[in-house]
């Protein structure tokens, strides 16, 4: 049977190629056989993924506002001929609106906080892509040569039929959500610190 070509190069055979990231994910949870390890990174997983995609809608929101705004500002300007309302009025109920949304992006910071979530999902998918290539070739390895992959497992460093490798992944996980925990918190003091030393400073 010929396989079909289609989309990006791959080509189309009894395993589809996931055509969505949550189809990419489940397909990938899937692969883990513990229950409460899947759980716990299918919660992470939903967590970052689902926050990266509200930061990026509220980013592209604000910006448009702004932007809209603005060019309203001067078709209102170009046309206030027409127009039986006060310009003024109009021309500043415009600029306030696109500074109050700059504003709100700015300091929501939701570029940055989007490419965090982001580069958080998809550094959770690369450790449990990781895990799944590591276990599925110990057990290829296992069903060709028996014992031998105990030996083929130890030399990969991938534990003996790929057991130590579920606490080598949750510990990789566990570890990087406690460095994103720390960071976090320590931009939250900064914050702090900076807004204490302005009111500090409008007070003087």
């Amino acid at each position: 049977m010929r396989h079909q070509k289609f989309g990006w190069g791959a080509y189309k055979s009894q395993n589809k190629i996931p055509k969505t990231e949550k189809e990419f994910v489940l397909r990938l949870l899937d692969m883990i056989q513990e229950d409460a390890i899947r759980f716990r990174l299918s919660n992470l997983l939903i967590w970052y993924i689902c926050k990266a995609g509200s930061q990026k809608r509220m980013y592209y929101i604000l910006n448009i506002t702004a932007i809209f705004a603005n060019l309203l500002i001067l078709i209102v300007n170009t046309v206030h001929n027409d127009i039986p309302c006060p310009v003024s009025l109009i021309t500043t109920v415009l600029a306030a609106v696109a500074s109050g949304a700059l504003s709100i992006n700015g300091l929501g910071h939701y570029k940055d906080n989007w490419m965090r979530y982001r580069t958080s999902a998809e550094v959770l998918k690369e450790r449990i892509s990781q895990y799944v290539i590591k276990r599925e070739e110990c057990k290829k390895r296992n069903q060709e040569s028996g014992n031998d992959c105990i030996q083929f497992c130890k030399i990969k460093n991938y534990g003996e039929y790929g057991c130590p490798l579920t606490e080598e992944l949750m510990n990789q996980v566990n570890e990087y959500v406690t460095k994103e925990i720390s960071e976090w918190k320590q931009c939250n003091e900064k914050e702090a610190d900076a807004m204490k030393k302005n009111a500090n400073k409008v007070q003087k």
